[in-house]
């Protein structure tokens, strides 16, 4: 592959873009001219000119011989060198299942699917008529049995010594359907995690939930401090796809439900409760901002239709409800007036905050990652690896790496008391599906900065057969457009490297 590229901003700054190193280096206009002339010029025989115009630019001899120092350095260490050879071997990582167990130990986050039942039918949930690639809904609920095996299977491997935190913060999340049909589950898990977590661990309690039912249960879980994420798609024509099974709208009582939770427990309120909502053809970025930011004082995380595991029978359908959500952002003027002053990440900054952490080698996940020179294991695209940041339970005891993937992807399943993971096994699978896209990840000019994850390419078991692998034109406009970004928001820099991009 090329080594290096140089890309122009918005602003016509112009920037040495090098595959060598985290480099991102300000490229003055005369720098460029030598970089385009200088073989024609040949300087090493003829000397340097003593007056150079380049458009508005005037350069003096001595202006000219000091960029032509900074030129010739750039030159001699190789930041300028071009490669066009295929480099596959960059992302030839695989994954042992070592690795897995290390995970497990470590692990920060496990989730419920305590029931696929729901009180509520959204037009477009991804366990509804759009998709095909989950087990079938019989508004089942997930036992005790089922949860204290997988809680005690992973105490063991917290308590082992493969744990490398003294103290650690592991949330429990629970999930639907709508969690709060199986509110007695929710407690009997509570109250085994309280008595039975290792005091290596610190724990505490999320909920995803669709607000119908709060009024019934907030006491509880302001109780034990639940962090809850409500689902709101904006004001009462927005979220019209969110009804009842009788086809009411829900947005009256969701709305009623959160009010209450705020008068009665403002301070929950402020600190616990956040919101998401789903894009589609009956809302926007900015009707759903303007509504949850002015109605509740919240700016929501809002997720688009995922495009994976579509029902062929109903693509139509669904391609008239789905949004575009770069398209989306474009059409609105609300974003420069939210994204840094009020804390709302839109996909632009996510993107940029991932481009940071993969290329300026000023990022580090851990003090592990900052004081040790590890080799590098690449693994391609941005999948994580197993149980890196997840686990997903579903009601049906299947093992799953998070709930946002199909489940015909489980890893493993909690047969009655017994957890069943073949470590060996999940390996062999990952590896395998990493080796089918290996040579064309090792051509994509995006391979450091890709942020999709496997699991949703639906050809998955194919070889070659990504939809999003790079040119090197393509990665060079999406690098482009991050440093124009940054040149346009200064600011967002420095908030780039505290914010959280799960």
């Amino acid at each position: 592959m090329r080594e290096f590229s140089i890309c122009k901003t918005d602003f016509y700054n112009q920037y040495l873009v090098s595959s060598l190193g985290p480099y991102h280096i300000y490229l003055a206009p005369i720098i460029i001219y030598f970089i385009e002339n200088e073989e024609n010029a040949n300087y090493r025989k003829n000397p340097l000119p003593k007056h150079l115009t380049l458009g508005k630019n005037e350069y003096k001899e001595e202006d000219i011989i000091y960029y032509y120092t900074k030129y010739t350095f750039l030159k001699q260490n190789g930041l300028l060198a071009e490669r066009d050879i295929p480099e596959p071997e960059k992302v030839s990582g695989t994954i042992h299942k070592e690795d897995i167990k290390h995970n497990l130990a470590n692990l920060t986050n496990l989730v419920f699917e305590v029931t696929d039942a729901c009180n509520l039918k959204c037009k477009y949930c991804g366990y509804g008529e759009f998709y095909t690639n989950y087990d079938v809904r019989q508004n089942s609920y997930m036992t005790f049995e089922t949860a204290k095996a997988i809680i005690d299977y992973l105490i063991l491997f917290w308590r082992s010594s493969l744990n490398h935190t003294l103290k650690r913060t592991v949330t429990f999340g629970f999930y639907g359907g709508e969690p709060l049909l199986n509110i007695e589950l929710i407690k009997e898990i509570v109250d085994y995690i309280e008595s039975h977590s290792p005091s290596t661990i610190n724990y505490e309690f999320n909920m995803t939930t669709n607000g119908t039912m709060l009024d019934k249960y907030m006491d509880y879980l302001v109780l034990k401090k639940f962090r809850l994420l409500i689902s709101l798609d904006g004001n009462e024509t927005n979220h019209s796809y969110r009804v009842t099974h009788n086809g009411s709208n829900s947005f009256s009582l969701v709305c009623k439900n959160v009010k209450l939770v705020k008068q009665k427990y403002p301070d929950f309120f402020e600190q616990n409760v956040s919101f998401n909502a789903v894009l589609h053809n009956r809302n926007s970025v900015k009707d759903i901002i303007t509504f949850i930011n002015e109605e509740f004082g919240k700016n929501p995380q809002i997720s688009g239709l995922s495009d994976s595991g579509i029902n062929p029978n109903k693509l139509e359908e669904f391609n008239k409800t789905y949004k575009n959500f770069m398209e989306d952002i474009d059409q609105s003027d609300i974003l420069d007036q939210l994204t840094l002053k009020n804390g709302f990440v839109d996909p632009i900054f996510a993107g940029a905050v991932t481009y940071v952490n993969q290329h300026t080698g000023n990022f580090f996940k851990s003090y592990k990652d900052l004081l040790l020179n590890q080799k590098k294991n690449l693994i391609p695209t941005a999948t994580c690896l197993p149980f890196a940041k997840k686990m997903f339970v579903t009601v049906s005891g299947k093992i799953l790496p998070c709930e946002r993937i199909g489940q015909q992807f489980y890893l493993g399943v909690i047969n009655k008391s017994t957890v069943e993971l073949d470590f060996e096994n999940i390996a062999l699978k990952y590896n395998k599906y990493y080796n089918n896209l290996q040579n064309q990840c090792g051509h994509c000019y995006g391979y450091l900065s890709c942020m999709h994850c496997i699991f949703n390419i639906d050809t998955l078991q194919q070889k070659n057969n990504c939809p999003f692998q790079k040119s090197y034109e393509e990665q060079d406009l999406y690098v482009s457009s991050i440093l124009s970004f940054f040149e346009k928001n200064p600011e967002a820099y420095k908030k780039s490297m505290s914010v959280k991009i799960e």
